[in-house]
């Protein structure tokens, strides 16, 4: 057998750190709070103040639609079956 490499022990050595905390590598599945048209519905109206105010989160899914990178800046589109929103 061939010796590991030093950066796959450290992988490895990782990968065991994480289950034992019982984290799921490849977990199946996704928990979503709100679609996208919710989202909207829910922080499309607020101004930027009352924005930077929220402390809560949440999560989203969807398909990445559209990725334009202009150097510093970059914008993905996000679309699921309700909408779509840039970010």
């Amino acid at each position: 057998m061939e010796k590991s490499s030093p950066l796959l022990e450290e992988r490895k050595k990782k990968i065991e750190a994480l289950r034992a905390l019982g984290v799921s590598l490849y977990p199946a599945g996704y928990h979503c709070d709100l679609t996208i048209s919710e989202a909207v519905d829910r922080f499309g109206k607020m101004d930027s103040e009352s924005l930077a105010k929220g402390t809560g989160s949440f999560s989203i899914a969807g398909r990445i639609i559209a990725i334009r990178d202009f150097g510093k800046a970059s914008f993905i589109h996000i679309r699921d079956r309700t909408g779509s929103v840039q970010a």
